[in-house]
């Protein structure tokens, strides 16, 4: 299954993000195995069948090589058939880096979004599909022409589900909070690895239900996404957040842990040669 094609797309395609931090030589990615398996849930999804793990991470890591300096990049892999009929499961793959900076302000305006949004839809809440991202589009369209950045999206039960392109996380009383997947959040990897290291400091940590109402009390907001990382809200429909030490804490621990715990479970280093060479993928 050919890397990096131009072929025309047909029937399906899927997505997924992952972020890396590059320096010189070297990269690590935040969470790519789980990343890949995702990206393999959604091809599954859409019945499309994608090259061995190994050739997808020699994919990665010959985009990674590309990018020079030290920073953040979020990686693209893009799965789209190429089959003659609309019932073949044959794909194409393509990887690409883009950079984290400009993605998204780092201190967010959000509202609440006035629609909405089934917590079981018509697809699997896993499926990462370009073609789900056109109501993606008209949210982002909306809230930005009522002058805020981003929307916290609710279910038909009033409560959070998730920002348009990332998960949130409440700050609430020393706690971290979280909607569970049921309220129609998307698996993210972001908030997985969130979570590992808010056990780790010994930071409290729920998933459960969160009425909108209870956004109200909430001492602050973070959104989560590869593309994002972990930023913090300046608001909430009007309301100014006062400063959070704790949403602070947490934030700089999953931005610094490249450099401060280079060896962490969260990350795999591609500082060596993948088995499948990036030279034969191109």
């Amino acid at each position: 299954m050919p890397l990096y094609t131009s072929a025309a797309l047909y029937g399906a395609s899927v997505f997924d993000n992952c972020r890396a931090w590059h320096a010189d030589a070297a990269s690590l990615v935040y969470g790519l195995a789980e990343h890949i398996e995702r990206f393999k849930e959604s091809a599954e999804e859409a019945l499309l069948t994608l090259p061995s793990d190994a050739e997808i991470t020699a994919g990665i890591w010959a985009v990674l090589r590309r990018c020079r300096g030290r920073t953040f990049v979020r990686v693209r892999m893009l799965a789209y058939g190429t089959g003659h009929d609309i019932g073949s499961r044959q794909s194409s793959l393509s990887v690409f880096a883009l950079p984290v900076a400009g993605y998204a302000p780092a201190a967010p305006h959000l509202m609440t979004t006035k629609t909405v949004r089934r917590a079981e839809g018509d697809l699997p809440r896993a499926l990462k599909s370009p073609s789900t991202y056109l109501r993606v589009r008209r949210d982002v369209v909306a809230a930005r022409e009522a002058g805020y950045d981003d929307l916290v999206v609710l279910n038909e039960h009033q409560r959070v589900s998730e920002a348009t392109r990332s998960n949130i996380v409440m700050v609430k009383d020393g706690t971290l909070c979280t909607p569970p997947l049921n309220e129609g959040a998307l698996p993210g990897i972001t908030k997985r690895i969130l979570r590992r290291l808010a056990v780790e400091d010994g930071i409290p940590w729920e998933e459960r239900p969160i009425h909108r109402k209870e956004l109200d009390q909430a001492e602050a907001l973070l959104l989560t996404s590869s593309s994002l990382g972990v930023v913090v809200a300046d608001s909430l429909d009007g309301r100014r957040f006062g400063p959070s030490p704790l949403a602070a804490q947490i934030q700089r621990r999953y931005t610094r842990l490249p450099e401060e715990h280079p060896d962490h479970e969260c990350l795999t280093s591609l500082a060596d040669e993948p088995t499948s060479s990036p030279e034969e993928a191109l």
